[in-house]
């Protein structure tokens, strides 16, 4: 719980910065968890990290499977 908060607060940073509007906690968090359970079950890893990046004036939320932990 305590890395998707952080993730979220990442997120929220990066809307901010651009103008984009921010999007409930609670409605990301299920998102997140959904995501992660679909990568971990599409190629079978324990960890999903999660990248947050700007680019063209939009915040992108990009997901990819950990196989190292």
């Amino acid at each position: 719980v305590i890395e998707v908060v952080a993730l979220y607060e990442a997120v929220v940073r990066a809307r901010e910065a651009v103008g984009q509007p921010l999007g409930a906690f609670d409605s990301f968090a299920a998102f997140v968890q959904l995501k992660s359970n679909q990568i971990r079950a599409q190629f079978h890893c324990e960890a999903v990290e999660y990248t947050v990046t700007v680019a063209g004036g939009q915040v992108r939320l990009k997901a990819r499977p950990r196989k190292d932990m």
